[in-house]
């Protein structure tokens, strides 16, 4: 298959489309010429109706899809290829977050999260990949999260970053499968971006238990724009990275160095206590 040198007439669908990350790769691939699919829950489809959108007419699709639902992303999937023909970016980036300390937690909140951040993705491959096998240029990004890699050890994110570690996890795995049918695949590890995720229980179904409420802190407001991500983004996919993260400085990379500095104390623990023959000393 071809590699991704320009995306002109390329075919991208991306979940999570309406606001933040998902909104600035959608309008980015339209400004380079691809045709682009624009996923995001009912809720959210007067941001598809504004000029940034309709002035791309007819390389532009909005489609109404909750990630959660197989059936919606297998309509999803028939519309694309009735209007479009093939597909070859699948950005799997819709998410949601909550916050909450784990013992104050609820199954329904781990179900909901998981519902979106993990099986979202799981089913966008499902549905999806048949169709990319298929395609002249082919390449999946799903959204992960810094957190994935190293999370918060505070700040009740702890079920969030679970989700994430799982599609970081996935998305490797995917990878290493794919390669010889040379379908890149990158996960997408953002750390502070000013996006509308920490709003997310506003679009909590009532089947996933009771919102909560909490204070959404400073750093929120403070992080990268989403323009600069959905630039790393597109350059990811034509160099083929696993890993595209978003700040190579400062404390985004430090908090990985710091995870493995606590994992490589407690493998020096285990060398001092194993001797060479197997036996704990």
């Amino acid at each position: 298959m071809l590699k991704f040198d320009n995306f002109h007439d390329c075919t991208v669908v991306i979940t999570g489309a309406a606001s933040g990350i998902g909104k600035a790769l959608a309008l980015k691939f339209l400004h380079v010429g691809a045709n682009v699919v624009g996923a995001d829950l009912l809720t959210q489809q007067s941001a598809f109706t504004q000029p940034e959108f309709t002035k791309y007419e007819n390389k532009f699709l909005p489609v109404v899809c909750d990630v959660s639902s197989i059936d919606d992303l297998q309509a999803m999937c028939e519309n694309t290829l009735e209007v479009y023909g093939e597909v070859n970016i699948l950005i799997n980036n819709a998410g949601v977050m909550t916050r909450s300390e784990l013992a104050k937690s609820t199954i329904s909140d781990w179900e909901w999260i998981f519902a979106v951040n993990l099986f979202g993705v799981v089913r966008g491959i499902e549905v999806f990949l048949p169709h990319l096998h298929s395609a002249t240029r082919a390449h999946i990004v799903n959204t992960g999260s810094m957190a994935g890699l190293a999370p918060r050890l505070a700040g009740g994110q702890a079920i969030y970053s679970a989700s994430k570690a799982s599609v970081v996890s996935f998305s490797e795995t995917l990878r290493a499968e794919l390669a010889p049918q040379s379908i890149g695949v990158s996960v997408l590890c953002p750390h502070s971006i000013n996006t509308d995720i920490w709003r997310s229980e506003k679009h909590r179904p009532v089947s996933y238990g009771e919102s909560h409420e909490f204070e959404i802190p400073e750093r929120a407001s403070q992080g990268m724009d989403p323009d600069q991500v959905a630039d790393l983004v597109l350059a990811g996919i034509q160099d083929d990275r696993e890993y595209i993260f978003t700040d190579a400085h400062g404390i985004t990379t430090d908090r990985i160095p710091t995870r493995i500095a606590r994992m490589d104390e407690d493998l020096n623990w285990l060398r001092s206590k194993v001797l060479d023959e197997g036996e704990i000393k």
